[in-house]
């Protein structure tokens, strides 16, 4: 059985924010990537990743998902074409569900949290952010990802 958490904070101070666009079979892969080339940038990762999906389009049959990489990292840099820098990325008030196994079964983890979400009358207030806590880069199954979507406050 899964477990539910409320009132999650999800806080990274000197955030390196990567966008591209991928197909979500991808994520692994461009994970490992972004895990070995930090160094190029004289930077290291000091947290877990965490990333976001802005946008799906399906182009040519294939669905690629537009997707923010946030990667915290251990001091500023200055921002290029490739890259946006963020000097704090802060979530509050988030419900959270842990997620084991496959990137390729990770919409029944969403969709058990969504059904949450609507059975407590809540007011999700941001997309679905996936906190990478176990990642391999050839999807074996044995990933964990934490979900995140932020609710709302307010009391109607």
């Amino acid at each position: 059985m899964m477990h539910i958490f409320k009132d999650q904070i999800l806080q990274y101070e000197n955030v390196l924010s990567y966008r591209t666009k991928i197909q979500i079979s991808d994520v692994n892969k461009m994970i490992g990537f972004i895990q070995r080339n930090t160094d190029a940038l004289d930077l290291k990762i000091c947290g877990n990743i965490a990333a976001t999906v802005h946008e799906k389009k399906n182009i040519s049959g294939m669905e690629m998902s537009d997707i923010e990489f946030l990667i915290p990292v251990n001091k500023k840099i200055s921002e290029s074409s490739a890259f946006k820098f963020k000097p704090v990325f802060k979530l509050v008030n988030a419900v959270k569900i842990r997620h084991e196994g496959s990137m390729k079964e990770i919409e029944r983890s969403e969709h058990i949290l969504d059904e949450y979400i609507l059975q407590n009358s809540m007011q999700p207030v941001t997309q679905i952010y996936y906190l990478f806590i176990q990642s391999t880069e050839y999807d074996n199954g044995d990933n964990i990802v934490d979900i995140y979507k932020g609710i709302s406050e307010n009391i109607l």
